[in-house]
């Protein structure tokens, strides 16, 4: 069902693009790839929410190369720290109820986003742990509960140790070329150093503190995450952020004659959504679907999160009416805040088509 749903909307898929990765695939960068780009784009996609990425894209800006000593490493990584602190504060009294309910669904949640990952890596406590409030912490509230957290002062032992933990990531990164590949076989090293490096920063320990997710083979859901979006970051794609048509993706990076399943090897589909056309060469799907072969499991499990009459709400749907939904919806992120700004999705898709909104998600995949 979840196939023949993002098939019907194909033609409306692009207006629906996730924001988080929406604000990834804009961010400037993406031309000449290196181990710092891909680091930063590591970061960014933890933090998850596009307003918090974007502000942290800015702070990161001008850093683009890998200086040589190990020096300018750590400096490096040290900008990396101090961007990640200011965006947590920038967030503070900010609930966004709206976008979390957009949003916040699913296997991404338990590893993803300012407050989680940053008490990942030890910058961010909540205020009932005294550990960061006796170093000179910053008392900030974030989520949509407008939970209180202290956030490490940039001087502290805390702030430190997420600089040791992101120059480890820098380490490995440079270790490895990041060349976009141009054919099938370079494609299939190059989101194999990608998984490899994800799962590299989500296993890095430093005084207990660092990333989560990538540790066993079973836990690798935000690392193949992550490699989708550096997949798609490839300016030979074929996918341009604001176009209304995919354009030849398939072809444009080298993937056209591979079939599905080895796609999966690097992008999530935990629920098997696409067990039925894994054996398909990625051409013959995307002419079949209409949808980026790389984005095939990713509209899936948004379409498996759609109860059945949520559904069948959209399959019944006509296009005129589907667009008139997608621009009423544009017309009103228009005159939002760029901080509240979201882009709709099939669960909210289904709500405006008649679905009640009451309606539980289903589990993600």
């Amino acid at each position: 069902m979840e196939l023949r749903v993002i098939a019907r909307v194909a033609f409306a898929l692009p207006r629906m693009l996730p924001t988080d990765l929406e604000v990834l695939l804009a961010a400037p960068g993406h031309e000449h790839l290196t181990s710092v780009h891909v680091v930063k784009l590591f970061i960014a996609h933890a933090i998850k929410w596009p307003w918090l990425v974007t502000a942290f894209l800015e702070r990161t800006s001008s850093v683009s190369e890998l200086p040589v000593t190990a020096e300018g490493r750590g400096a490096v990584a040290r900008q990396f720290t101090d961007a990640l602190l200011e965006v947590a504060e920038f967030a503070s009294g900010c609930p966004m109820k709206d976008m979390f309910d957009r949003m916040n669904s699913g296997l991404g949640n338990a590893v993803t986003g300012i407050a989680v990952q940053g008490q990942e890596v030890g910058v961010i406590a909540k205020v009932r742990s005294s550990r960061l409030g006796q170093s000179g912490g910053k008392e900030v509230s974030l989520g949509p509960k407008q939970t209180p957290y202290f956030v490490a002062d940039k001087a502290s032992d805390a702030a430190e140790t997420c600089t040791a933990i992101f120059s480890a990531i820098l380490n490995a990164a440079s270790e490895e070329d990041w060349s976009w590949p141009a054919d099938s076989e370079k494609f299939k090293a190059f989101a194999t150093r990608g998984l490899a490096l994800a799962n590299k920063a989500r296993s890095l320990q430093v005084d207990g503190f660092g990333f989560k997710g990538g540790r066993t083979a079973e836990c690798q859901y935000m690392s193949k995450h992550f490699t989708r979006a550096l997949l798609l970051c490839n300016p030979r794609s074929g996918y341009e952020v604001y176009s209304s048509s995919w354009c030849e993706s398939a072809g444009g990076c080298g993937i056209a004659a591979l079939p599905l399943g080895t796609i999966l090897a690097w992008t999530p589909d935990e629920r098997s959504h696409c067990d039925l056309i894994a054996k398909q060469p990625c051409g013959d799907v995307e002419q079949i679907l209409g949808v980026h072969p790389m984005l095939v499991s990713a509209w899936s499990c948004l379409a498996g999160q759609v109860p059945a009459d949520g559904q069948a709400k959209i399959l019944g749907a006509s296009d005129a009416v589907i667009c008139t939904v997608l621009d009423a919806d544009e017309a009103l992120q228009e005159r939002m805040p760029p901080a509240k700004r979201f882009r709709m999705g099939l669960r909210a898709l289904a709500i405006a088509l008649g679905m009640p909104s009451s309606r539980k998600r289903n589990r993600q995949g």
